[in-house]
């Protein structure tokens, strides 16, 4: 499939959120959505039935199209080409039976945006989506609320800040998230669409999402305005993380949450190729610790960015390689870190736990201290970090004809070898994800006024 394939399918995906979430707003306004046989069995656009079918989908788009300018604004979809109307038409007939707005985590979710990604995901690029499970957990650690800013500089198809706003849709009334504060950064447009999509499916569309090609994040940064927009730092200005020294009066943005997971990995180092690269990087403190060599592992370029991006007292969740938690290469990078904020949790993941790579990886949770003397003061204490080893995640990684799928998997009574059920009845997930979560709530209780105001308050 192309790319102007792609972008029809996207198009008519938003085509349909929009009517689903439109009818629920509205109940008396019937869903449009959908396509009879007559309309389907076409043989020329002339014929009546499917004319209507245009008239009615050409509807929606219009309405639509003032809400969901980043997606309609293409117009891939053009009308009059009948192997346009016949893609249209294709996926009208697959999914007009299944609603998306009710379908979150669902197998329904997984095929059209993971699988979808994993077709717009460029090798070069080494682009990589993180199993909802491991963002869900992340984020009921990391607990995003109230009116707090968050953002993902690595952000993909979204799913760290979707799951953030529909995690905090259940907090109670004035400790929920504002999508218009959520903030995502991606070099690839395509991705970025999805995000759009997927922010739209649970969201307002108020959220700010923004293509920027490579570097992407690592280069370009949020600055505050109306509306808020990116802007590059300036390499022989910014050196060695001096982000702040602008010759005007430039400030960036700071974030309560930073939630990602950036590329990491030897083979996804950054490896400057020419002069304006190497500069780009020496913009970057950790560029001088990382052990010598000529490249530096990407989850360090954004763990640093994570750092200076954040609000004081801001707090950080961030998907690394454990390498990067372990070996004595990261030393300096790891007392770099320990220097500048307090690590409040680290969770080991079991290998394979990502579909595309075998990397052993670290979930580290930290936050900024208000000031060196806090951080001084709690070194000093000699504080205690929350560490678990998770073993059990609760799905395996399955493939079928090029699809990727996460399918659950339950935990079985080891008398009879039955799925073992909740009170109601539910089968409960072989995982461990669920009781970490509890443990470290109670925890955190022990720990400073701090930490247990950042990650627990909610009245």
């Amino acid at each position: 499939m192309n790319q102007r394939g792609y972008q029809i399918l996207i198009e008519t995906f938003a085509i349909k959120i929009f009517d689903e979430k439109r009818n629920e707003k509205y109940p008396k306004k019937k869903l449009e959505f959908f396509i009879t046989d007559s309309e389907a069995a076409f043989h020329a656009l002339s014929n009546k039935p499917i004319q209507d079918f245009i008239k009615r989908m050409k509807g929606i788009r219009a309405e639509a199209a003032g809400q969901y300018q980043k997606i309609l604004s293409a117009d891939a979809i053009d009308w009059k080409n009948a192997n346009h109307v016949r893609a249209v038409v294709a996926v009208c007939r697959a999914f007009q039976d299944f609603s998306f707005i009710k379908s979150a985590n669902s197998d329904l979710y997984q095929l059209v945006f993971y699988n979808f990604a994993n077709f717009f995901t460029r090798n070069e690029a080494a682009q990589f989506l993180t199993p909802i499970p491991v963002i869900d957990f992340l984020v009921k650690i990391v607990n995003p609320r109230d009116d707090e800013k968050i953002i993902d500089p690595c952000c993909g198809i979204g799913d760290f800040l979707s799951l953030s706003f529909v995690n905090a849709l259940k907090k109670e009334k004035g400790w929920q998230l504002d999508d218009a504060n959520i903030y995502g950064v991606d070099l690839d447009e395509n991705m970025i669409m999805l995000a759009t999509l997927n922010m739209l499916l649970n969201g307002d569309g108020e959220a700010k999402l923004h293509y920027r090609h490579l570097p992407g994040s690592i280069l370009a940064k949020f600055v505050a305005g109306n509306p808020p927009t990116l802007i590059d730092l300036i390499p022989d200005r910014h050196k060695s993380g001096a982000w702040d020294d602008w010759p005007d009066n430039t400030r960036l943005m700071q974030f309560d949450v930073v939630l990602t997971n950036p590329p990491f990995g030897e083979d996804r180092a950054y490896r400057p190729g020419n002069e304006e690269e190497r500069r780009i990087i020496e913009m970057y403190e950790t560029w001088n610790l990382s052990g010598g060599g000529d490249n530096l592992d990407l989850g360090v370029v954004f763990l640093e960015n994570a750092y200076q991006i954040l609000k004081s007292e801001g707090r950080l969740g961030i998907v690394l390689s454990n390498s990067i938690a372990s070996i004595n290469r990261w030393r300096q990078v790891r007392e770099w870190l320990m220097e500048r904020m307090r690590i409040v949790a680290l969770f080991d993941l079991p290998a394979n736990v990502f579909a595309e790579t075998g990397v052993n990886t670290t979930l580290i949770v930290a936050y900024k201290p208000k000031n060196s003397s806090a951080l001084k003061k709690l070194l000093e204490s000699d504080y205690s970090i929350f560490v678990r080893d998770i073993q059990r995640v609760g799905y395996e990684k399955r493939t079928s004809k090029r699809n990727v799928f996460f399918n659950s998997v339950y935990r079985m009574d080891e008398t009879t070898f039955e799925v073992m059920t909740d009170a109601e009845g539910h089968p409960i997930l072989d995982e461990d994800f669920t009781q970490t979560i509890v443990d470290f709530r109670q925890w955190a209780l022990g720990q400073e006024e701090t930490l247990q105001r950042l990650f627990l308050k909610e009245a």
